[in-house]
């Protein structure tokens, strides 16, 4: 189950987590005006034909800013590097392939396994050419967001059938994304946000405490700041988005506490701000995660540690498979796992045994006297 999903279903979960959640006021924006405004300026208008091509945007979105944020960072050096390679792999879509895989098969699997090195094709085409304008993406990202709604939905295929899987999306839809990606490069390659040598990390997920609410991942983790990146119509607060990206930094903290300097947290480095992104508004609205009273924060990190420790939960998603050389017909058997044994196993480790309380005062303690 997701951290959405968790926040929307289970009550104890949602409760640890409101307790001490950031408050509205709490937050700066980019552009110094009051975080969650309802006069912000709407630069890429939602005209989108129905709630799903929105959330089909949303994702799209998501794959478009990583790959935008790849480039630039990585200077248009014009040949992979370790930002590139990172931004194209170990992509959500893809398992969602290995999951069409299972449930259709033959001639027809073929096709969309054949588009999708097409596409993933174009996206690397885009990174090595600096005169390269990011509409191209607007396709491959659309049929790429198809994909992981099918591996978030736990092998769903599109009311529609898989056919519409091997077709263009309606104009709008391009349109929309080509909006919101002008947007993002106003907002974070203009503005030097991100930059040449920008030190990025797509996705992070938080080590093994990851895999106790279903790999909760972020969108970018980058300058100490954890993003998460919103495609809504509306500005205002949403304690749902909020406590979302709040989550996945209790969940980092939990990880360190827990294994040190051994962490497999994708964030190495300390998280200084949580950021959600205004997408449509050109909005990052950043909270200090030291605002967070120290007494506040280890109340919840018990309560979250104890409530992980307890709970039962099964992943809906297929399994990930062990490797993803994508440029063969070939794809790797998947490996099925199942998060109460996961957890399980994780407790006999014990790795979330260790964080006990007094190791997490300890680790409270040391993170605000620096």
């Amino acid at each position: 189950m997701s951290v959405k999903s968790m926040l929307d279903s289970d009550e104890r979960f949602r409760e640890i987590i409101k307790e001490h959640l950031p408050k509205r006021e709490q937050f700066r924006t980019n552009k110094g005006d009051k975080a969650f405004s309802t006069k912000y300026k709407l630069l890429a208008p939602n005209t989108l034909p129905g709630r799903y091509y929105s959330t089909l945007a949303g994702t799209a979105f998501d794959y478009a800013a990583r790959f935008i944020t790849a480039r630039y960072a990585s200077g248009n050096c014009g040949e992979e590097n370790e930002i590139t390679s990172n931004a194209t792999s170990d992509l959500n879509s893809f398992y969602g392939l290995v999951a069409v895989r299972k449930l259709i098969g033959g001639e027809a699997y073929k096709k969309m396994h054949d588009r999708y090195i097409e596409h993933l094709s174009r996206v690397k085409a885009y990174l090595k050419q600096p005169e390269a304008d990011h509409s191209i993406l607007s396709e491959p990202c659309s049929y790429f967001a198809r994909l992981e709604h099918i591996y978030r939905s736990g092998g769903i295929l599109p009311r529609d059938g898989y056919e519409v899987l091997l077709k263009n999306e309606p104009q709008e839809v391009y349109d929309d994304l080509k909006r919101l990606c002008d947007v993002f490069f106003e907002t974070f390659i203009t503005s030097g946000i991100v930059h040449d040598g920008s030190k990025v990390v797509f996705n992070p997920t938080f080590g093994k405490v990851s895999t106790l609410i279903d790999g909760a991942d972020a969108d970018i983790y980058m300058g100490g700041v954890l993003y998460d990146f919103k495609a809504a119509k509306e500005s205002r607060y949403r304690w749902q988005e909020v406590a979302q990206i709040y989550v996945y930094y209790l969940l980092d903290c939990l990880e360190k506490i827990s294994v040190g300097n051994d962490s497999q947290t994708a964030v190495a480095g300390k998280i200084h701000s949580i950021a959600p992104y205004k997408a449509r508004f050109r909005m990052v609205e950043s909270f200090d995660v030291m605002q967070i009273d120290r007494e506040d924060l280890i109340d919840t990190l018990v309560k979250l540690k104890d409530y992980l420790c307890t709970v039962e939960m099964r992943m809906k998603r297929p399994g990930r498979p062990e490797s993803m050389d994508t440029q063969t017909d070939t794809i790797a058997a998947e490996i099925t796992a199942d998060v109460a044994e996961i957890r399980h196993s994780y407790m006999q480790a014990g790795m979330m045994a260790e964080v006990n309380d007094v190791k997490i005062r300890s680790w409270a303690d040391t993170l605000y006297s620096t």
